[in-house]
């Protein structure tokens, strides 16, 4: 009888705590799902971008008149991009981010003979949207590769010198051009609140962001460049 009922207990105990087992792993009909993370952060870093476009192609050309061949150098435009961020997780290794960034763009074409060689010097709010994969899912450091579309706002107006162009010139600036960032980085998890990043991208802008329109012909112009950024990004689950 005794042995009966010692089996008996173990037995009782022993299906307590398989059934308990069984309750925290699965979870109870109409328990709401795991919360997702999303981080938001800071990011800063260093902007290159140069100029395109048939106005480009127009005053780099290699050209020969009375002083001998020549062309115009086209020159990048280096400054600092500051900006915030939102992340959040989709599903897995897969993230939707967005961003508002500073960023300034322009270029100089300098060098060529009887062209114009002043600086020029954009100033944008950028909006980017992008699809971000990130590899391992779980871990202190991942990898990543991100891309997507921006929109680019302008603050200001490309301002031409009429000493370089003839009365008949027209002008028309865009201030609103989009574009395509691709990119990649790698990202540090110091804890589930708290990581950093670092990230390189290229990003060319799809549209003009100024028209130079003489004798039926456009001249225009665009940019393309990269930028290299540092995050900070912090996190919490909803």
């Amino acid at each position: 009888m005794r042995s009966f009922l010692f089996c008996s207990t173990v037995f009782l105990l022993a299906g307590s705590v398989a059934a308990a087992q069984t309750t925290e792993s699965t979870p109870a009909v109409g328990a709401a799902t795991p919360a997702k993370p999303h981080y938001w952060g800071v990011q800063i870093g260093y902007s290159n971008h140069h100029l395109s476009g048939s106005e480009v192609d127009y005053f780099t050309r290699q050209s020969t008149g009375y002083y001998g061949n020549y062309s115009a150098e086209n020159r990048p435009a280096e400054a600092v991009t500051v900006g915030v961020l939102a992340r959040q997780q989709l599903h897995g290794v897969l993230w939707l981010q967005e961003e508002l960034n500073y960023v300034r763009k322009g270029g100089q074409m300098a060098g060529g003979v009887f062209s114009d060689q002043d600086p020029i010097s954009m100033h944008y709010l950028q909006i980017p949207l992008l699809l971000h994969l990130q590899v391992p899912e779980t871990g202190q450091l991942a990898m990543f590769v991100q891309g997507g579309g921006v929109l680019n706002f302008a603050l200001n107006e490309r301002k031409t010198n009429p000493n370089y162009y003839s009365s008949g010139n027209t002008y028309t600036n865009n201030n609103i051009v989009p574009g395509v960032a691709l990119g990649g980085g790698l990202l540090w998890k110091q804890s589930e609140r708290l990581a950093f990043s670092l990230t390189g991208r290229y990003s060319p802008d799809l549209g003009d962001f100024f028209v130079r329109s003489y004798n039926g012909t456009d001249y225009t112009l665009r940019h393309q460049g990269f930028t290299i950024t540092g995050g900070i990004l912090f996190g919490a689950k909803q």
